[in-house]
């Protein structure tokens, strides 16, 4: 049996294998192959052997595909997911794409890659590709066409995230036309891409600029510049930034959101991408963030933040732990905040909007507020990725934490805490649902919009089941002692905190690759531990006396020829 052209991106954006992308094909009929191959749409060859399944070839599929595709229609109305699964240990480790699960908030789909289906235009075939990316929890999402539908409905669907379209209506030469129409308007999609500005603030990051401006040379996006806004630094951050020649607009000491503004200021492009320096951009990251704004015309779209590949071992264990910065996302894509690490913003609506200078934590938070009191969306792109490193100490991820803390209530002040609007208060029984997911820190990041609010990690859970066990160990301890069973009473204590402790190292998404034994799990225990240190930390901030400061109003809309000025 041959082996599969195709696998699965580590980031879980899309498929390799072949050089097309996305990844478009027909099933491999013989009919479709040699009509697509006729219509100029790929060479001889080069198609990859995609097979749809019916429902009587789900117990003995045909083996030596590269890609077999479920519709719903074939799956069993009793235990479909056991189906998919028995499926693809038959066919592995060919990846299979199917439906999503069709009960409860979350997709337990056991299959590699989600399947969605053109809707009724080009705009909303946009949005359901933007919801199937939400749900994919880190899989690549397929378009699968099973009915007429023009090139631009196809094209839609891969400005807003979809990693393959497989061509299947029944009728060969359609679907080898359409494939074709589609690949071409694919070779002419970024013909008339605008300028973007890419806008690095810095302070101090010398050591992590050279990483961050060489990750953008081999960014692939045709027409974009590239600002470094130094804030003030001594090191070497300017002659980093010289030496890669990039534009340098040195500031002084104006604080992040001054720097931030300064970039709206100097801005050329009609986008405005914002990059922290100690973040690197995938080769495809401007190139998808911009075809989203493209097509929905947003007012701003961000995209996942994923640690880096080979951190130090404290930075690895705070991978893993509370605080990441990373935008809280809707079932629809919509998002109430996207972290200013990989903002992208219209130049238009960032001049009518402009960061709040005063605010030292949480700036772009209250940016995002604004964009959406003035009626803009908010989306995001589930594969524009950037690698960003956390805090490399447990001493700065604390100082971190502490902040936080210290500047919530400020930054919430006249604009109410928004960030979640879905339930955020559950029963001890629905947090140790053992069906609930982790919490996903690789892949898109697509289970985003439950991480604050549903995991069961959330919300200072750990810390708070500590101090009830504590409180109650203390409470009984009296009548232990009085009865002589001060042994017993002290070991049902400590069974109760190594076991609750136990618990959260294994559902802890702690960032694991490439380490051995003995580093994993003593990653996990650090991992661990920072659900009990960082919301610790934040409880902190939050009694410390507040800054002397309040957000400012939002500021007069600016236009292009007069910009806003910087405080």
């Amino acid at each position: 049996m041959p082996s599969p052209r195709i696998s699965i991106l580590p980031d879980g954006t899309g498929f390799a294998g072949f050089d097309a992308r996305p990844l478009l094909a027909g099933p491999a009929t013989a009919a479709e192959r040699d009509a697509t191959v006729a219509h100029g749409a790929l060479p001889a060859g080069d198609l990859p052997r995609v097979v749809v399944l019916a429902a009587e070839q789900l117990a003995a599929p045909p083996l030596g595909a590269d890609l077999y595709v479920v519709p719903a229609a074939a799956l069993p109305p009793h235990a479909p997911m056991a189906a998919l699964k028995r499926l693809k240990r038959a066919v592995a480790p060919a990846p299979v794409a199917g439906p999503p699960s069709v009960d409860g908030a979350y997709d337990r789909s056991p299959v590699d890659a989600l399947l969605f289906e053109p809707a009724s235009d080009a705009e909303a075939t946009a949005w359901a590709a933007l919801r199937a990316g939400v749900r994919a929890e880190g899989r690549p999402v397929v378009l699968h066409v099973t009915a007429p539908c023009d090139a631009d409905t196809v094209v839609a669907a891969v400005d807003a995230g979809a990693a393959a379209a497989v061509f299947d209506s029944g009728e060969a030469e359609r679907d080898a036309a359409l494939l074709a129409d589609v690949l071409e308007a694919e070779r002419r999609r970024l013909d008339d891409a605008p300028l973007i500005t890419v806008a690095v603030c810095n302070r101090n990051g010398a050591r992590d600029l050279e990483e961050c401006f060489s990750s953008l040379t081999a960014v692939e996006y045709p027409r974009f510049e590239t600002l470094l806004l130094d804030d003030g630094s001594t090191d070497d951050s300017v002659a980093v930034g010289r030496r890669h020649g990039v534009e340098v607009v040195e500031l002084g000491t104006v604080g992040l959101g001054g720097a931030r503004n300064a970039a709206i200021e100097h801005a050329r492009g009609e986008v405005i991408a914002f990059l922290d320096g100690d973040a690197m951009g995938e080769p495809q990251w401007l190139t998808r963030l911009w075809r989203l704004h493209d097509r929905l015309r947003p007012g701003a779209v961000g995209g996942p933040n994923l640690p880096v590949a080979n951190p130090n071992w404290q930075e690895r264990a705070i991978a893993g732990g509370p605080g990441t910065a990373m935008p809280i996302v809707r079932a629809d894509g919509r998002c109430t905040h996207i972290a200013g690490c990989n903002l992208s913003v219209r130049t238009d609506v960032a001049r009518a909007t402009m960061f709040d200078p005063d605010i030292v934590y949480g700036d772009d938070l209250i940016f995002c507020y604004r964009i959406l009191d003035a009626g803009h969306d908010l989306l995001l792109h589930p594969t524009a990725i950037i690698r960003h490193h956390r805090r490399r100490s447990f001493k700065a991820y604390v100082r971190q934490m502490r902040n936080y803390g210290r500047w919530a209530d400020i930054v919430h002040e006249g604009y109410g805490n928004r960030l979640v609007d879905i339930p955020i208060e559950l029963t001890v029984l629905e947090r140790l649902d053992p069906r609930r997911p982790h919490p996903c820190f690789v892949g898109p990041q697509a289970e985003q919009r439950y991480s604050l609010a549903a995991a069961p990690l959330a919300n200072g859970f750990p810390g708070k089941v500590l101090a009830l066990t504590l409180a109650l160990g203390v409470a009984l301890a009296p009548l232990a002692l009085l009865g002589r069973r001060g042994r017993a009473w002290a070991l049902t204590v400590a069974a109760a905190l190594l076991g609750q402790f136990a618990y959260v190292a294994a559902r802890t998404p702690a960032q694991q690759e490439g380490a051995s034994l003995p580093g994993r799990v003593a990653n996990r225990l650090l991992t661990a531990a920072t659900w009990y240190g960082g919301p610790f930390a934040v409880a902190v901030g939050r009694r410390m006396p507040p800054p002397d400061t309040a957000p400012a109003a939002p500021p007069a809309p600016a236009t292009a020829e007069e910009p806003a000025a910087v405080d």
